[in-house]
């Protein structure tokens, strides 16, 4: 009996002995194969950690240390810089282009200076420029029978602004007398004391003591005592381009006209003293 049970101790020892060795076996062959293809352990950043190393991958002890690093991701700052430029800009004003045009006035009457009527002098006309006579005795003109005319800036002389015309007209625009009367007074004289330029003084009939003054034409055609026919006599054969830039060509086309001037004078009113003399 106890030989029976010594032998089965003996042999269910021996099984279990044999047991623990496989499974003790079986831990070695595990071991074994780990050793040899490695655990890997993976860190992995998160997107939003801007600025960290990277991912780093570690093997077992008996393999060199590898360490793999991604680039880090830079926050990256732009600057914009405005540079405002500031441009000086000269604007110049050009004044309007004017046309040139015609105005037909069949000699009518353009002006009465007092209860005269002062007609024009040409049969066609640009334009014409009122401005202030020289003369304290000349009459103020009223417009009368004008489709193009201007009152031009004050010249300084103390006298009414409409005082004097400048009659704008072709250089070939024969002059015919403006009133009746009787020539006076006619020639040539020196302008602003340096140019020479033609004249004619009309005393109007029945005014005894009024004259009526024309300049700036060429080609004299009366005398001293000639009788005078408004728009029937030809005082000159035409205008006379002046060397010098005059007022009224502010407003006539270019290049412009010549122009021919009139004034009416009560030569009772005496004129005040220069003060800037003679020639």
């Amino acid at each position: 009996m106890v030989g029976d049970r010594t032998g089965r101790w003996a042999t269910g020892t021996v099984r279990s002995m044999a047991a623990r060795l496989a499974r003790v076996a079986g831990l070695l062959v595990l071991v074994v194969s780990t050793a040899a293809c490695g655990t890997v352990s993976v860190e992995v950043t998160s997107e939003s950690d801007v600025g960290k190393v990277g991912v780093q991958s570690t093997l077992a002890p008996d393999d060199p240390l590898v360490t793999q690093t991604v680039p880090a991701t830079t926050a990256s700052t732009t600057t914009s810089t405005t540079s405002t430029t500031t441009t000086s800009t000269t604007t110049t004003t050009t004044a309007p282009t004017i046309p040139l045009e015609y105005h037909d006035t069949g000699y009518a009457v353009f002006a009465l200076a007092s209860d005269l009527e002062v007609r024009m002098p040409v049969s066609r006309y640009e334009t014409v420029g009122f401005h202030e006579s020289g003369h304290d005795g000349a009459f103020q003109l009223e417009v009368v029978n004008l489709d193009d005319w201007t009152t031009l800036a004050s010249r300084g002389r103390g006298t009414g602004s409409r005082t004097a015309a400048d009659i704008v007209a072709r250089v070939d625009e024969p002059v015919m007398a403006p009133i009746d009367g009787t020539v006076i007074r006619a020639g040539s004289y020196t302008l602003y004391c340096d140019h020479t330029d033609n004249f004619v003084v009309i005393e109007p009939s029945g005014r005894p003591g009024w004259e009526l003054k024309i300049f700036h034409f060429s080609g004299l055609q009366v005398g001293v005592g000639d009788e005078v026919i408004a728009s029937d006599t030809m005082i000159a054969t035409g205008g006379r381009i002046l060397p010098f830039v005059s007022q009224v060509d502010e407003f006539t086309a270019e290049p412009s006209n010549p122009h021919v001037h009139i004034e009416v004078i009560d030569t009772s009113i005496p004129d005040r003293p220069s003060s800037g003399g003679g020639c």
